[in-house]
């Protein structure tokens, strides 16, 4: 811009003309056009105008950090609570265990079982948390120590210092074949197989490992097993045959090998993706053997309907959480059972009901459906052994059971007395939900017949008592809503307040270990371990505990045993099992 006077050159920042004086453009005049209401000073006014014309300081800058600091932190925190939702729920599925060597193994393969050594990310975490459960306790190293007795050495092998540092990934083992003499198959990865095969040889005083088999190198030991490694697994078995099979599937993918197989898959890919390890099994083959198909037909046909929905595959894998090791089970029959309508209820009620001190306790939903032919199959196994003669056995519990049951063994009166010898009895419990007391009482008076009963009270309670003493008798009986089967103590059983699930199994501290592994549908069992190790030691003589002392701590952690199995109509049944580990 120049100025409108003189035409010199204005400065930038300037409000007058540097070489005559004059004021420069303000306002929202055009750039070197002065406005009109602005006069250009004379020489006598300039200083005036100097003077009295303030100086507008420039406005200081604000305080704190600049507005993009507050956006960058912003989406930094979105991405963190992203990163954390995404872990809880997608890092099952994407850091997981990987396992492959069902593609290795033939389709017949009945039996399989694999563990990882490498688990997912998860897992991993999970088993570093149970594995300081353990560890963490004083005198850990001492109690591993004392059990780790040397045993006669048949070879220089140092499994933990030769073997275990050459393994990284999964080991499968699996059977085929026959039932009766069937084929194994062993598989092992390992971070240098060929260094571990030369150790394993070493160990099977076997010949140094120089042959080939399609670049695989093996070895044959004294009793003609074969060992080889190959890309990067070692296989091994009883039989060439076998390893020289597997190693062709390993060198070129097969479309007929356990992986492709629809039994296998079906079951399976109901398991957890991640996991520490996983077993397969399939009955067919064992079912159908000439061996138990004659047996079976001895048995009769209400043994043989009793027992097909036993014919299936079934799954179960094995994971770590950080209140246990959890095991899932899958299984799917051959056959469906038979459509019914069995009474069911709530097995955790029945469950609940097992006094507070129960150590072992089993419960379930439908009582009747557990002992639908139990009746035919025992009266047709008794014609087959004593013919014509034999007792006609018939109950008609879908009459009469409501559903719900549930049995319990406690301690009872299980002592050791002043000379180390074992004393008193244990307590069992067992109760089922009754809907009909008159149906109940008939079929009950079946029994009165082969046992000859007395009858006695307790608490109010009539009961049938089966024995020459109070201490060695067993009672059983029905009021309005429950039927009894009591041995040991049943006054303990019948005077605690059974509309208190604290007063029962259910104020138990060790069983809320395991409680969310137990529905309210299907078959369930409780171990309380924790105190059932108590018991042992309480039973066990002091002189000859001294080896257990030294370990106890490897079993302290172990609290409690528990989970649910439950059936759909159509026979697949899913099962959870938790063993609760704790410090």
């Amino acid at each position: 811009m120049n100025c409108a006077s003189c035409g010199a050159a204005l400065p930038a920042e300037g409000r007058f003309c540097s070489a005559c004086g004059a004021a420069t453009p303000t306002g929202n005049a055009s750039p070197g056009v002065l406005p009109s209401n602005v006069v250009a000073p004379t020489s006598s006014t300039l200083e005036s105008n100097v003077q009295v014309t303030p100086t507008v300081a420039p406005a200081p800058p604000r305080g704190g950090p600049p507005v993009w600091a507050f956006v960058v932190g912003g989406v930094v925190t979105l991405l963190v609570v992203l990163g954390v939702v995404a872990y809880v729920f997608a890092a099952p599925y994407v850091f997981t265990s990987g396992f492959h060597t069902a593609q290795y193994f033939p389709r017949d393969t009945w039996m399989y079982g694999s563990i990882t050594l490498r688990p997912g990310f998860s897992q991993l975490n999970a088993a570093r948390t149970l594995s300081d459960a353990f560890t963490s306790q004083p005198g850990f190293d001492e109690a591993v120590k004392a059990l780790n007795t040397t045993p006669t050495r048949t070879s220089n092998l140092d499994y933990q210092k030769d073997v275990v540092p050459l393994l990284d990934g999964e080991i499968a083992i699996g059977a085929f074949g026959a039932t009766t003499q069937p084929d194994f198959l062993l598989m092992m990865h390992s971070s240098d197989p060929e260094k571990l095969l030369h150790v394993l040889a070493a160990s099977d005083n076997a010949p140094e490992p120089r042959d080939r088999y399609k670049g695989a190198l093996y070895y044959i030991d004294s009793n003609n097993r074969m060992a080889a490694a190959s890309k990067g697994w070692i296989v091994t078995s009883a039989n060439r045959s076998t390893v020289e099979q597997a190693l062709d599937r390993l060198d070129a993918a097969s479309s007929d090998s356990l992986a492709q197989s629809d039994r296998y898959q079906s079951v399976v890919s109901r398991l957890p993706g991640d996991k520490l390890g996983f077993l397969y099994f399939d009955s067919r083959p064992a079912m159908n053997s000439p061996q138990v198909q004659q047996s079976l037909a001895q048995a009769g046909s209400a043994m043989t309907d009793y027992l097909a929905p036993l014919t299936g595959r079934a799954a179960v894998s094995l994971l770590a959480a950080n209140d246990g090791l959890e095991m899932r089970w899958e299984s799917i029959p051959d056959q469906a059972p038979h459509q019914t309508t069995f009474a069911r209820g709530n097995s955790l009620t029945a469950l609940q009901r097992m006094p507070g001190d129960t150590l072992f306790a089993v419960g379930g939903d439908s009582l009747p459906a557990v002992l639908s032919g139990v009746d035919q199959a025992i009266s047709s196994g008794l014609r087959a052994s004593m013919g014509s003669q034999a007792p006609k056995i018939q109950f008609q519990f879908d009459q009469w059971l409501g559903g719900e049951f549930a049995a319990g063994v406690s301690k009872g009166t299980l002592h050791v007395d002043l000379r180390s010898q074992m004393q008193g009895t244990p307590d069992i419990f067992m109760v089922a939900r009754v809907k009909d007391r008159a149906a109940a009482t008939t079929d009950l008076g079946v029994l009165d017949r082969f046992l000859t009963p007395k009858t006695t009270t307790i608490h109010g309670l009539p009961l049938k008592q089966v024995g020459a003493t109070a201490a060695d008798s067993a009672y059983y009986g029905v009021d309005n809503n429950w039927m009894y089967v009591l041995y040991g103590e049943p006054e303990k059983f019948l005077s605690q307040d059974s509309n208190s699930p604290a007063a029962g199994l259910g104020g138990n501290s060790v069983f809320g270990q395991v409680r969310r592994a137990i529905t309210t549908d299907g078959v369930a069992i409780f171990a309380d371990l924790e105190n059932g190790r108590k018991t042992i030691e309480d039973l066990v003589p002091p002189a000859e505990r001294a080896t257990y002392d030294k370990s106890r701590v490897l079993l302290q952690p172990i609290k409690a045993l528990g989970g649910s199995i439950r059936t759909d109509e159509n026979g697949d049944t899913h099962g959870q099992l938790l063993l609760a580990i704790s410090k």
